[in-house]
C-alpha cells in the first residue's frame, strides 16, 4: 500500500475547519496575554513563585519520621543527662547538708568557748607591761653639723642660703646654680 491518499479520497472540508478551529484558538490566547497589563502579570508571575516558596519551606518543615534504633539512642541521651543532674542535685545536697552541720558545730563550740572566757577573766586579771620607746629626733644644727662639708661643696650649695629659702640641705633648683 502506498502512503499517499488519492485526490478524491481526501476531506478537505474537514482538515480546513481543523485548522480554523486551530487557528481562532491560537489567537484568542494571543489576544488575553496582550490584553492584560503589566501589574497583572507580575501579580500572577508573585502568586506562583509564592506557591512554589510555601510548597519548599512545607516540604523542608515537614517532620521527619526517626527509626527504632535513633529513638533509642536519643533516650539513652536523654536518661544520660536526668543521671548527671540527680548527681550533681544529690552531691550538691550532700554538701549543704555538711556545711550546715559544720556551721552549727563551730556556733556550739564558740558558745562554749565564750562561756569558758568569761569564767577564767573573772579569776585571773593579766597586766600589759607598757614599753616607752625613745623617740629619735635630729634638729637641722645636728644634720648640718653631722653632714660632711665636701658633699655640700659638691653640689654647689650653701647650707645657710638653703635655710633661708627654705630647701632641704643639699638640693638646688637648675636656676639658682645658674645665678
Amino acid at each position: 500500500m502506498s502512503r499517499f491518499i488519492p485526490e478524491g479520497k481526501s476531506d478537505m472540508k474537514a482538515l480546513e475547519q481543523s485548522e480554523a478551529l486551530a487557528s481562532a484558538k491560537y489567537e484568542s490566547e494571543e489576544k488575553e496575554k496582550e490584553a492584560v497589563s503589566l501589574y497583572e502579570q507580575m501579580r500572577r508571575n508573585h502568586i506562583i513563585k509564592e506557591k512554589e516558596f510555601q510548597e519548599k519551606v512545607k516540604q523542608r518543615n515537614q517532620l521527619n519520621k526517626i527509626g527504632e534504633r535513633e529513638l533509642r539512642f536519643y533516650q539513652e541521651l536523654e536518661k544520660k543527662k536526668e543521671e548527671k543532674e540527680l548527681s550533681k542535685k544529690r552531691e550538691i545536697e550532700g554538701e549543704l547538708s555538711r556545711f550546715e552541720s559544720l556551721k552549727k558545730s563551730k556556733l556550739q563550740e564558740s558558745k562554749s568557748n565564750s562561756v569558758a572566757k568569761l569564767n577564767l577573766s573573772k579569776t585571773t586579771s593579766i597586766k600589759k607591761k607598757v614599753t616607752v620607746k625613745p623617740k629619735i629626733t635630729k634638729t637641722k644644727e645636728s644634720i648640718a653639723q653631722n653632714s660632711p662639708k665636701k658633699d655640700s661643696e659638691q653640689r654647689g650649695v650653701n647650707i645657710k642660703q638653703s635655710r633661708a629659702s627654705g630647701l632641704v640641705t643639699g638640693y638646688s633648683s637648675s636656676s639658682e646654680e645658674e645665678d
